[in-house]
């Protein structure tokens, strides 16, 4: 490999870095340590009990699928399997976290599993392909 080569790809590596940061959903583990840390500012405040705080943290995963998803649809434009399994797989973990936030029994919630993963594989058929 030519000298001048080498540094050419050397040269690229960092905006490779800098692209793949853009594209890393640090906003959504923010926000969820600041939802956090205001449930529990009025759970110390006003004396309610809350519990299931750490459910939260299943929102870090649920939001970082529905993004993937949302920005999966951005490029494609279709409803594609790329697109489908981030989104089943991020409604599947947000209803979740609110489950367990909200201490709803799982014989009230099982239901909406069979919805989520019903619903996104309709879309797919009905979609549109490209």
């Amino acid at each position: 490999m030519a000298e001048e080569e080498w540094e050419e790809e050397i040269e690229s590596e960092p905006e490779s870095h800098e692209d793949h940061r853009k594209e890393a959903p640090g906003w959504i583990a923010g926000g969820v340590l600041l939802m956090l840390g205001l449930l529990l500012l009025v759970s110390n405040i006003t004396g309610a009990p809350f519990n299931n705080w750490w459910a939260l943290f299943i929102l870090i995963p649920a939001l970082g699928s529905l993004y993937i998803a949302l920005r999966n649809y951005g490029q494609t434009g279709a409803m594609t399997e790329s697109v489908r399994k981030p989104l089943t797989g991020g409604l599947i973990l947000f209803l979740v976290s609110l489950m367990f936030l909200f201490e709803i029994d799982w014989s009230r919630f099982w239901p909406f599993l069979l919805i989520i993963v019903g619903g996104t594989l309709l879309l797919g058929a009905a979609w549109p392909r490209r």
